[in-house]
């Protein structure tokens, strides 16, 4: 009756025009059907009987928690000691029992979900406080110990409740010790070092990107470039390590238990290994990278080089990782753990729920990049093509981490640098287009 077509891109343009919604309002978490509220299940104060195992006192050791300089939620951490690598992990299964009021709300969530305006987490906020490594003088964990043979294989893994001392390191503080001689951070570099190459030459794929955090503060969105770091790449190899350990110890101890999996390229190719990588090379080998996935039959991870692997280092913001510490944790104190079935059930709700977050991220990402290019009409940058298409060009800007379209009637080729300013833009169809600037 009033004119609007019955869509959801008309309903946004309306309410904004309207006055109902500013053109701040950010809908997409809501559209991609994301709670924007916390958990409402009330944390438990002890830990579950179920799962009750003894705790290892490893506080003598010395562990960091290397993160971003902003995180907010640590839950892993490493170490090395004994002859072995260990990781340390946030330890929420020990008080939530599957199927519990904040077990189901966890599952149906999938993930925290980080907007660049707030963060909503996955667990009851009481959970990063009480179990975020670092944030008290001691912590508890889940710990894995791992052994490395001479050509970085996994020799003897160790998995126990434990109770820890770590100490919080920024990735710039971190490089700065590894550069002053950090006996434990050399130690892991090496380790580190070792299994990187294992991976490459079994075939692993490294997608080289620039990557920026967006942060909303007063409706004032800023970018943060992610620059990348060596403390980084061996807190990656880390998680890794630990990921394949739990596949194998799993596999081992025959277990049901919920695997990472990633077929191979749809088309091989060159893999832009050269420094410096071309960034469109970089681009069609995203493009080539078949989706992961989850499930209960252990096969191979072909993008990360790993024969299985299973996501264990995160279960304060990923179910699937929670799910993989209560049945750990159900073994370990000779409880009967999930069966397969079940395992496989939970690992569906929780991947939707998941893929939800993940949508409403990228989408909130889009409507905070819009308005700052609203706000800063005369803007002008870098971009580089990364595809030619019909009537203009893929683009990628660096400073902003944005790919979007370039209309132009010329042809560019790939790889070529330009400065690029807006064309025009749509909030309700997440639509960017830029033009070539002087």
């Amino acid at each position: 009756a009033a004119g609007i077509r019955e869509t959801a891109e008309a309903a946004h343009r309306a309410l904004v025009s309207c006055g109902i919604w500013t053109r701040d309002y950010n809908p997409w978490p809501i559209r991609a059907s994301c709670s924007l509220k916390p958990p409402k299940a009330e944390f438990p104060e002890t830990e579950s009987p179920l799962a009750h195992r003894a705790r290892t006192d490893l506080r003598e050791h010395r562990a960091y928690a290397i993160d971003a300089a902003w995180s907010t939620d640590p839950d892993d951490a490493v170490s090395a000691f004994d002859g072995f690598f260990w990781v340390h992990v946030a330890d929420p299964a020990a008080y939530i029992e599957p199927g519990s009021e904040a077990d189901e709300e966890a599952c149906e969530r999938g993930a925290t979900l980080y907007l660049p305006e707030k963060v909503v987490p996955m667990l009851p906020e009481r959970a990063v406080d009480m179990l975020g490594l670092g944030l008290a003088e001691e912590s508890k964990a889940l710990s894995f110990g791992i052994r490395l043979d001479d050509e970085g294989r996994i020799s003897e893994t160790r998995i126990l409740p434990s109770i820890v001392r770590v100490s919080r390191l920024s990735y710039t503080e971190a490089d700065l010790r590894l550069g002053s001689g950090d006996t434990l951070l050399e130690t892991l570099d090496r380790a580190a070092t070792a299994r990187r190459a294992r991976r490459m030459a079994n075939g692993a794929i490294e997608i080289n990107l620039p990557e920026v955090s967006i942060a909303v503060e007063k409706g004032n969105p800023r970018f943060v470039p992610i620059e990348p770091t060596r403390s980084g790449e061996i807190v990656r190899e880390m998680m890794l390590m630990a990921g394949e350990a739990a596949a194998a110890w799993a596999i081992q101890m025959r277990v049901p238990f919920v695997y990472a999996s990633q077929e191979g390229r749809t088309e091989s190719g060159d893999d832009g290994q050269a420094e410096p990588a071309l960034l469109s090379a970089e681009y069609k080998k995203r493009k080539s990278m078949r989706a992961g996935g989850f499930g209960v039959e252990p096969l191979a991870h072909r993008g990360l080089g790993l024969p299985f692997y299973s996501q264990v280092t995160s279960p304060l913001r990923r179910y699937q990782d929670l799910l993989t510490h209560q049945q750990i944790r159900r073994v370990l104190a000779s409880q009967p753990h999930l069966d397969e079935d079940e395992l496989a059930r939970r690992c569906l709700i929780a991947s939707r729920g998941a893929a939800s977050t993940r949508q409403a991220e990228r989408d909130s990402r889009l409507h905070w990049t819009i308005r700052y290019l609203e706000r800063h009409p005369e803007w002008v940058s870098e971009a580089v093509v990364l595809e030619a298409r019909e009537g203009g060009a893929w683009i990628l800007i660096p400073e902003m981490g944005l790919e979007c379209r370039l209309a132009t009637r010329l042809h560019l080729e790939e790889d070529a640098r330009i400065r690029v300013g807006l064309l025009s833009s749509s909030l309700s169809d997440l639509e960017i287009v830029m033009e070539q600037r002087p």
